[in-house]
């Protein structure tokens, strides 16, 4: 009992700020695992597969499922992502990154006047 007591007192929790997060999540948008992720930021492995759960990481991830790669560009772009490194990511031309950004653009103003 006193030796788990003790190895609990040495394990404290240390909160990740708001800007590792978003690195975290930068890197693995961009194809690195998670082990790679926490040997770079030094984050433990279970904080990332928390932060891979909650935030849905893997829906961003996987470019070639069939539903909506316009959004998810959209979304990429977003976060600061380049046209050209979202092209990369879906395997497509910067071109058409731009058709797909522009006509998410399109369906987000139909909405707001579809509310009015």
């Amino acid at each position: 009992m006193i030796i788990n007591t003790l190895a609990a007192a040495k394990r404290k929790r240390v909160p990740h700020a708001k800007e590792v997060k978003q690195k975290a999540e930068k890197y693995y948008l961009l194809g690195l695992s998670l082990c790679e992720i926490e040997k770079l930021l030094g984050v433990p492995l279970r904080t990332l597969e928390k932060w891979q759960t909650v935030d849905k990481w893997t829906e961003t991830r996987n470019p070639h499922k069939p539903h909506n790669k316009k959004r998810k560009a959209y979304d990429l772009r977003k976060k600061g992502f380049s046209v050209p490194q979202i092209a990369k990511k879906f395997e497509v031309v910067s071109s058409t990154v731009y058709k797909w950004l522009k006509h998410v653009e399109n369906e987000n103003e139909k909405i707001v006047f579809e509310d009015d």
